[in-house]
């Protein structure tokens, strides 16, 4: 059984490996080691540096035999052998009936099912998973699975829970920050059409700029895209590549109810309907 250890701990430890630098995972007291949970040793934090921020909340415990259910459902689901896999990232989740899992005009039970979101990685692609506490069910998000391996799916967010709530007004916003000038900008489709792009710098602010102005029908139009690309699944989830480690910027998505990022070098290594929904805004935004 693992020892406790601070919050700070446990999440350089998953940085680490989200970072290609480690090849195994501490989940909880579980140790994840190409498909196969076993037992972790006795840890106690000390070696490990710790960090002064933390913004992914670590899962408590994943067991062994819930560990080895969804090995073998992944496997069962994409053919891959079970000793292929590895669950690279837990945390702990309430679903509601339909396990977090959004198809337009599905109808959902409010129940309170508390469970997890895992994302598993086989050695060419990466697959979103969601599961009861026990491992009973499971069940893929099918939308956010897929990319390739020169994608890190994580469940990391720059800026943690910073990410500023939407207004009661807000479409749909692209943000983009973290560049080695520390730029940030962001363009911004408000409910009366307006698409505006805001800028500024550390030496720089910049007036706000309006883009264009839709009508009420492209704006029912893209809300529709939104829907039909599912892209509520996508919530809480960054699709990440090797520039994490410098300065190249990152690309937040936010909606009323759903909050993603991405760095866009490996767009095309990205799930198709996120490559679509990134299609469907760059081609709104043009003046």
């Amino acid at each position: 059984m693992i020892h406790s250890t601070s919050d700070q701990s446990k999440f350089h430890v998953l940085k680490i490996c989200l970072l290609g630098l480690c090849t195994s995972l501490m989940v909880g007291n579980t140790l994840v080691i190409s498909g196969n949970a076993i037992a972790a040793p006795e840890f106690d934090g000390s070696n490990i540096p710790i960090e002064n921020s933390t913004s992914l909340e670590l899962p408590q415990v994943l067991s062994k035999p819930v560990a080895n259910k969804l090995i073998r459902r992944v496997s069962r689901d994409t053919g891959v052998f079970s000793n292929k896999l590895k669950i690279v990232e837990v945390k702990s989740k309430n679903f509601d009936g339909c396990f977090g899992i959004y198809r337009p005009n599905q109808v959902c039970t409010k129940q309170l099912i508390q469970g997890w979101q895992a994302i598993i990685t086989s050695p060419n692609r990466s697959y979103v998973y969601h599961l009861t506490q026990s491992g009973d069910q499971i069940i893929q998000n099918d939308i956010a699975s897929g990319a390739t391996s020169r994608v890190r799916v994580s469940f990391e967010l720059f800026g943690g829970n910073n990410t500023p709530q939407p207004e009661s007004n807000l479409v749909f916003r692209s943000s983009s920050a973290g560049d080695l000038l520390g730029r940030m900008s962001s363009i911004v489709l408000t409910n009366d059409g307006k698409i505006i792009r805001y800028q500024s710098s550390p030496t720089a602010h910049f007036a706000p700029f309006l883009i264009k102005t839709l009508s009420r029908t492209q704006i029912n139009e893209f809300k529709q895209q939104l829907n039909d690309r599912r892209s509520l699944n996508f919530n809480g989830l960054s699709y990440l590549t090797s520039a994490a480690l410098a300065d190249y910027p990152t690309t937040t998505y936010q909606s009323q109810e759903m909050v993603m990022q991405f760095i866009d070098l490996e767009k095309k290594n990205f799930p198709r309907s996120l490559q679509q929904l990134i299609v469907n805004w760059e081609t709104l935004i043009q003046p």
